[in-house]
């Protein structure tokens, strides 16, 4: 994916996410195609009044 290239080279600062309520099934990864583990830290999350989360995440100093 776009976003594991990107944070791969150290490209990436902040990342967010729309959570919508919708079961999809087994499951996908959000995040894939890193080739080193990546620290996110929480920085802002808010919720809609149709239940949408968003939330924002920064990569931690030194985190690739």
């Amino acid at each position: 994916m776009l976003f594991g290239s990107l944070a791969s080279a150290g490209l990436v600062d902040s990342v967010e996410l729309g959570v919508m309520p919708v079961l999809l099934g087994g499951g996908t990864p959000v995040i894939s195609g890193i080739a080193e583990c990546v620290r996110l830290k929480l920085v802002h999350s808010e919720h809609s009044a149709v239940g949408v989360v968003t939330l924002k995440y920064e990569l931690e100093n030194g985190a690739i």
